[in-house]
């Protein structure tokens, strides 16, 4: 028999719990709730404090990027570049291939590994699947599942010599003999065999004028970046660089500390919540001395210089400006109290004598049964724990709250 303390963890585990659960969706009260006017001036006046606004920054700033100096490409540099390509490219065969293997260790020896493999190439000779053969017998658990398959591979790809010499020696749809590596036996199915071209100029065209435009753009771009870090430093403005630079420069909108983003840079002109350069820009150099930024390069193909336009100071923001964000305060806060007063009429009820199922039913709730266990998928967890940590009641003895 199991030890009394098991007992007691498996009564535990096992218990069942039969609950009647009112559900009062939040939701449901919150559009049906209101916020008068009186209400919404009220809340603001006594809580003015929280309603001004952030110290905001409109800036000034000159925004590098790789694709503005793209320029266009002649048919002859695409041609001369496919010429070097096709000197320079190298033809490589890769070979699509499935194996079984045969483990050698402690529970079987070479001799028993051989006849196994024996036994498996006479089933494929009688016209079993390969991949049936490895699903059943194979010892590579990365692979077996998946018929053995093991994918293409190349001459110099990693696997063992005599492993890659059988490959390379087969012809398709061959099987191997069974083929020995430091760590068992192989017996290998060569799928298919493919040898690589660079392919034509047509087909390489597009790809072509592409690798020369951001070869060509990167030199540029490198040395703009160089440049303007230079001319920038000692600058009162942005405006001589810009010029120098052949460059513009663009004012922002009002940036605030909070409009910093974590998420990664992209194509658009959200730089300026990029969490590096709003950094920057709260910085005391750019913010107080009134000093141009470092150049902040925010990723291979876009930089960003910058210097503080206007500084806007903290002010107090109208009624107007958060009534929006005031209504939905006081809404959520009138949902909550008549949701907690509906729980402490009920609670009133039960204490009164009115079994929890009668108080319910006369205020037209529904109330929904469940038979749970500490594992039931049916409440969230949360609630499930503290229905759970609540002791044993007789039924309707008293309400238990769960919120």
């Amino acid at each position: 028999s199991l030890p009394s303390s098991e007992k007691i963890f498996l009564e535990i585990f096992n218990e069942r719990r039969n609950v009647n659960l009112l559900k009062l969706p939040f939701d449901d009260f919150f559009d049906n709730s209101t916020a008068s006017v009186d209400e919404l001036e009220l809340f603001y006046e006594n809580n003015k404090a929280d309603f001004k606004s952030e110290l905001q920054v409109v800036v000034e700033y000159i925004d590098f990027k790789l694709e503005d100096l793209y320029k266009p490409v002649s048919d002859q540099e695409i041609l001369s570049e496919y010429e070097i390509q096709t000197k320079q490219f190298v033809s490589e065969e890769s070979r699509e291939i499935s194996h079984i293997f045969l483990e050698i260790n402690d529970l079987q020896n070479d001799e028993q590994v051989l006849s196994k493999l024996s036994l498996i190439n006479e089933r494929l000779v009688k016209g079993e699947l390969f991949s049936d053969m490895a699903l059943e017998f194979s010892q590579d658990p990365s692979t077996a599942e998946a018929g053995g398959y093991l994918g293409f591979i190349q001459k110099g790809g990693g696997f063992p010599d005599s492993f890659e010499a059988t490959v390379f020696s087969m012809e398709v749809g061959d099987i191997s003999s069974p083929v020995k590596t430091e760590t068992g036996y192989h017996i290998i199915k060569l799928i298919s065999s493919e040898i690589s071209s660079l392919g034509s100029l047509d087909s390489l065209k597009d790809e072509i004028e592409e690798q020369l435009m951001i070869r060509k753009a990167k030199l540029e771009y490198i040395n703009l970046l160089e440049d303007a870090g230079d001319i920038s430093f000692n600058a009162i403005d942005l405006t001589g660089p810009a010029d120098i630079l052949g460059m513009k420069t663009t004012i922002s909108s009002p940036i605030a500390r909070s409009d910093s983003s974590i998420k990664p840079l992209d194509d658009t002109d959200d730089i300026l919540r990029n969490k590096k350069v709003v950094s920057a820009i709260f910085s005391d150099d750019v913010l107080i001395d009134g000093l141009n930024s470092e150049l902040l390069e925010l990723s291979e193909t876009r930089s960003v210089l910058l210097r503080a336009k206007d500084v806007l100071q903290p002010r107090q923001l109208s009624l107007d400006e958060v009534r929006d964000e005031i209504s939905l305060i006081v809404k959520t806060e009138k949902t909550k109290a008549k949701i907690k007063e509906i729980v402490k009429n009920i609670n009133s009820d039960v204490s009164s004598g009115i079994s929890f199922t009668k108080a319910i039913k006369a205020k037209d709730y529904k109330l929904e049964n469940f038979v749970l266990c500490r594992t039931s998928v049916d409440l969230d967890q949360e609630l499930l724990n503290d229905i759970f940590q609540k002791s044993r009641l007789e039924p309707d003895s008293k309400v238990n709250e769960f919120i």
